[in-house]
């Protein structure tokens, strides 16, 4: 499931300590990927949500 949401697979994969001159950009990056994750796993369910349309042509 971790592949799923594109995150470490272990907890020794995960980066606790960053550099000094780059602690806000890892956050926002890690954040970003799981932001995008999730807006991507909402619209496929929305889009499976939605029924299509069935042979309306009008006649």
């Amino acid at each position: 499931m971790a592949r799923t949401f594109r995150l470490p697979a272990q907890r020794s994969d995960l980066d606790f300590h960053p550099t000094p001159a780059q602690p806000a950009v890892a956050r926002r990056l890690k954040r970003q990927a799981l932001l995008a994750a999730t807006v991507s796993i909402r619209r496929r369910t929305l889009t499976a949500a939605v029924p299509a349309k069935a042979g309306v042509d009008g006649g």
